[in-house]
C-alpha cells in the first residue's frame, strides 16, 4: 500500500543544503522504483531513502524487498530523462518523461521516486511516493508509465 506524496526529507533537503539537482541539464540521477503487490510496509510521505531496493528488510530507509521485480524491469528502477525545473509565479515544478517496459510480466501497485546521485555520501534520497490506486498488471505486454501534465497544477512535483 501507498500514500501519494512529497517525502518529508525532500521537503528539508532544499532548506538544509543536501538539495536535489532536479535541472534537465547536469541534474542529478532519478530513478523510478515500482513497488510490490502487498508491500509489507506502507509507503508515504516518511519514506526518507531507498536503500538497497530489492534487498532487505522495507522501512523507511529502505525500500527492500518491497521493490518489485519481473520480466523488463530492472532492479534499482529505471532511470528518468529530467524535463527540468520551471518557476512560474509564486510557485515552482519539476517533470519527468514517462517511459515503458516492454516485453514485461510485472504486477505493481505504486512508484517510488528516488535520487540516485550521491550527495554528502548518501545516495536514493527518497522524492515522493505515487500509488497506482490498485494493482497495474501486464503480461508479456507493455507497461506505460506517464507522468501528470507539466504544468503547476498537475505536475508530478510542485510546489504552490
Amino acid at each position: 500500500m501507498a500514500t501519494t506524496g512529497i517525502c518529508a526529507s525532500f521537503k528539508g533537503e532544499g532548506y538544509n543544503g543536501t538539495g536535489h539537482n532536479l535541472s534537465s541539464s547536469g541534474g542529478d540521477t532519478i530513478k523510478a522504483v515500482l513497488i510490490k503487490v502487498s508491500p509489507a510496509r506502507t509507503f508515504d510521505y516518511t519514506q526518507t531513502n531507498g536503500g538497497t531496493p530489492g534487498t532487505g528488510t522495507p522501512s523507511a530507509t529502505n525500500i527492500g524487498t518491497d521493490e518489485a521485480s519481473g520480466t523488463g524491469y530492472t532492479s534499482g528502477g529505471n532511470t528518468l530523462t529530467n524535463n527540468g525545473v520551471t518557476i512560474t509565479g509564486t510557485g515552482a515544478y519539476a517533470d519527468f518523461a514517462g517511459y515503458s517496459l516492454t516485453s514485461a510480466t510485472i504486477s505493481v501497485t505504486a512508484l517510488v521516486l528516488i535520487n540516485s546521485s550521491s550527495k554528502n555520501s548518501t545516495t536514493n534520497r527518497a522524492i515522493s511516493v505515487h500509488d497506482f490506486g490498485g494493482t497495474q498488471t501486464v503480461t508479456s505486454g507493455t507497461l506505460s508509465i506517464v507522468f501528470p501534465t507539466a504544468a503547476l497544477a498537475t505536475a508530478i512535483l510542485r510546489f504552490n
